[in-house]
């Protein structure tokens, strides 16, 4: 009996051989007769046959024997290229700093709750006032027109003028102080105290203590103005009805 390889080669091997040959057989044919269609047929087969081999060549570049993917670039970085690196984020951040400048912005964040707080001041003084027919608080009420008091939470009765000097407009005298914890609960959650500027503030609740860092004025037509004694601008933060 004769083996497969006596009748020239294994019968896959055949098959390979004589499909190999049948597909140029078959080429020939296309280019005797000159078919478009068939000539579209062969350039197809053609173009499938290089898109093979390119993918081939990639795979066998970038992927490794086990099928993960290589770097195809191993060299780190020198510390040359380290440091100018480092430079230029240095550079960069020292010109974001330069132009969001931090010191003014928590200025400017200082300056917004002074706003609110005055604001906030006369708000109460004036929605009593409303609730009350006209009349104001005991406390405001008694004020000598046109004189500056300290705004305290207490009853701080001598040293309301010790911080002048950080005042924009002066309190009048050492006992110029106007005490509104009356106004707290109903029309006020806290007496505001100013935020932290060139002296720490309090709620001036004993002698001796700095005061809120706000002042209140009546006017002899009965206008009160609530002002802040600290701006982080030149202009001063007021506000009257």
């Amino acid at each position: 009996m004769r083996t497969s390889t006596e009748h020239g080669g294994s019968w896959p091997g055949r098959k390979r051989a004589r499909g190999g040959n049948l597909y140029r057989a078959g080429v020939l044919g296309v280019l005797q007769s000159g078919s478009p269609r068939l000539w579209a047929y062969v350039a197809c087969s053609e173009r499938t046959v290089l898109w093979r081999w390119l993918w081939y060549t990639f795979s066998q570049v970038i992927f490794s024997s086990n099928g993960m993917i290589q770097p195809t670039n191993q060299r780190g970085f020198t510390l040359l290229e380290l440091l100018v690196v480092i430079a230029i984020v240095g550079i960069l951040v020292a010109v974001v700093f330069v132009a969001l400048d931090p010191a003014q912005r928590f200025q400017q964040a200082r300056d917004a709750i002074r706003q609110n707080d005055v604001q906030e001041i006369l708000s109460a003084v004036k929605r009593y006032q409303v609730d009350h027919a006209g009349d104001d608080l005991a406390a405001v009420a008694a004020l000598t027109a046109g004189n500056i008091y300290m705004v305290v939470d207490g009853a701080m009765a001598l040293g309301c003028d010790d911080q002048n000097a950080s005042c924009d407009t002066a309190v009048t005298g050492d006992s110029h102080c106007v005490d509104l914890s009356l106004l707290v609960d109903q029309y006020l959650d806290d007496v505001p105290i100013s935020p932290l500027g060139s002296v720490p503030w309090d709620d001036g609740s004993a002698d001796g203590e700095r005061g809120t860092g706000y002042t209140l004025e009546r006017d002899a037509n009965g206008t009160i103005r609530v002002r802040a004694c600290e701006s982080g601008d030149a202009a001063e933060i007021s506000a009257a009805l």
